[in-house]
C-alpha cells in the first residue's frame, strides 16, 4: 500500500470486475453536484452554481434507486447482490 496525503491508502485492485465497479462509483460521485463546494482563490469555499440544478447527478439518489431503497427503484433487489451497470 502507498500512503498519500496521510489519510489515503492505495492497494492494486487485481479482479477485472471489481475494477470496473469501482471506477464507475468514483465517475458517479465526481459528476454529483448536489452538494458541490468550490474553493475560491483566497482559500474561501462557496457552494458551487450548479448546485441544485435539474438533471444534474446525484450519486446517493442513483445508488439507493440501483439498489431498490427507493419507491422509484424497487424491485426487490438486494444491494449485496445487484451490480453496477
Amino acid at each position: 500500500p502507498v500512503q498519500i496525503l496521510g489519510r489515503l491508502r492505495m492497494v492494486p485492485v487485481q479482479d477485472p470486475q471489481l475494477s470496473v465497479q469501482l471506477e464507475w462509483l468514483l465517475e458517479l460521485y465526481l459528476h454529483d453536484r448536489q452538494a458541490a463546494w468550490r474553493m475560491q482563490p483566497d482559500g474561501e469555499y462557496r457552494q458551487a452554481e450548479e448546485h441544485g440544478t435539474a438533471g444534474a447527478p446525484m450519486a446517493q439518489q442513483e445508488l439507493m434507486e440501483l439498489w431498490g431503497l427507493t419507491s422509484a427503484g424497487r424491485n426487490g433487489s438486494s444491494a449485496a447482490t445487484t451490480t453496477t451497470p
